[in-house]
């Protein structure tokens, strides 16, 4: 009998990782979106609060989960193989999805939004992408942007790019301006 609350248990902290994992993730998009901080900021501070939670709860839920795994791969050998399938099936999605959604999360965090006034050193295309070098990065561009820059003026500009990959990036905003950079020499 103590075996089924183990299995229960299980499948309970498998719902709440779930609801964790999920409502950050959902959060942590919607709290990139400029137009939600744009509308209300203290909207777009507290789409937050899910994700910063998680941070800190989903490691103890994960450990909880295996605990109950542990204990009650014994009442699940006894199970028929229909039923096996379907929890294999189900816990595979799980541990696919919670993967996914935290190399996301890692990927993301080595993002790095960069603003100023920078010059456009050069403009290039390689194959359809548009690609403008300021700060000696190659920013990649729409091809409306492309179109409207010109080599050697000064631009307000914000580019994010990958602490992975400094050398690339891509334009988020861009704006003409009448300043002069001194030449380096």
């Amino acid at each position: 009998m103590e075996q089924k609350t183990y299995l229960y248990k299980r499948k309970i902290f498998t719902i709440i990782i779930l609801i964790t994992v999920y409502s950050a993730f959902i959060g942590y998009l919607l709290g990139n979106l400029q137009s939600i901080a744009d509308w209300n900021y203290n909207i777009h501070e507290m789409l937050y609060i899910p994700y910063n939670i998680a941070y800190y709860v989903f490691p103890i839920e994960l450990c909880f989960w295996i605990y109950y795994a542990v204990k009650s791969i014994k009442e699940s050998k006894d199970k028929n193989t229909k039923s096996k399938n379907k929890i294999y099936i189900k816990n595979s999605l799980l541990f696919v999805s919670v993967i996914t959604i935290i190399l996301y999360f890692y990927i993301q965090s080595m993002n790095i939004s960069t603003g100023g006034l920078f010059e456009v050193e050069t403009k290039y295309n390689e194959r359809n992408n548009y690609y403008v070098m300021m700060n000696n990065k190659k920013i990649k561009c729409s091809k409306n942007e492309y179109n409207l820059i010109e080599e050697g003026k000064v631009y307000l500009v914000n580019f994010t790019w990958n602490s992975n990959s400094p050398e690339k990036g891509r334009l988020e905003y861009i704006e003409q301006t009448d300043i002069l950079l001194p030449l380096s020499e």
